[in-house]
């Protein structure tokens, strides 16, 4: 039994990834930077903090509001 998704399924999550990075690309750099590291780097806070040499609370505000904007592209983009 093949686990390799069918064209739909393959289709789809091309889709997804385009919209994801349309969506990535319209952030404030700074917040970008810190989405990416947290979620396709998996760093932590802390790691964050460190490599942009931001102080904690402010990755966590970057974080935050990153998310929010994404949230609000994402769902602008899908008509949710």
């Amino acid at each position: 039994m093949s686990r390799d998704p069918g064209p739909e399924a393959s289709a789809l999550l091309a889709w997804d990834r385009a919209l994801l990075s349309r969506a990535l690309a319209e952030l404030p750099p700074l917040n970008r930077a810190v989405v990416v590291l947290r979620h396709e780097e998996d760093l932590s806070y802390e790691q964050i903090a460190d490599l942009t040499g931001l102080p904690l609370g402010t990755v966590k505000t970057y974080l935050f509001r990153g998310r929010q904007r994404l949230r609000e592209s994402l769902k602008n983009e899908v008509g949710a």
